[in-house]
């Protein structure tokens, strides 16, 4: 299947893979089935493979003394591959996973704040996911890079 094909396309692709009359009118009950099969192969070929055309970098621009992060929309947050920071003129690996070692080194709750950001995590703030980076920034401006692949856009309009 191309890329950039439609939902109509593929349900008619389904019909006579499947043995049905092409004629749509005649096999209208079916439709929901088609959709249901093509939504589910959908979703099975992009958990398992790491298409090429799916994969993003999306950056966010730090300030100084801002913890919390929204999560860039369309990154699938459970297939960030890696997050970078650029500090000066390079780029270094920020890894994920924030422990009570790191908060008693530099204490973010008391507002302890330090450049490079070295470690990222999700975390539930209340209302939705964010990320959190330790330590808080000191400086404004730095960008933090997200590379991974992008959430799954599911077939929904027939054209």
């Amino acid at each position: 299947m191309a890329r950039g094909t439609t939902l109509g396309e593929l349900i008619d692709k389904l019909r006579i893979d499947a043995l049905y009359d092409p004629n749509p009118a005649l096999s209208l009950n079916m439709v929901p089935l088609f959709k249901q099969t093509i939504s589910k192969t959908q979703e099975r070929l992009y958990d398992e493979f790491d298409w090429p055309f799916l994969k993003i970098r999306r950056d966010k621009i730090m300030a100084a003394g801002q913890r919390y992060y929204d999560i860039p929309t369309d990154l699938n947050l459970e297939r960030i591959q890696s997050v970078d920071i650029r500090y000066g003129d390079r780029w270094l690996p920020v890894e994920r996973g924030i422990s009570l070692e790191c908060y008693n080194a530099i204490d973010s709750d008391a507002d302890a704040r330090e450049d490079p950001v070295l470690r990222w995590d999700v975390v539930d703030t209340g209302t939705t996911e964010q990320i959190e980076v330790w330590p808080i920034p000191l400086t404004d401006g730095t960008a933090l890079r997200f590379s991974g692949i992008k959430r799954l856009a599911p077939l929904v309009a027939m054209s």
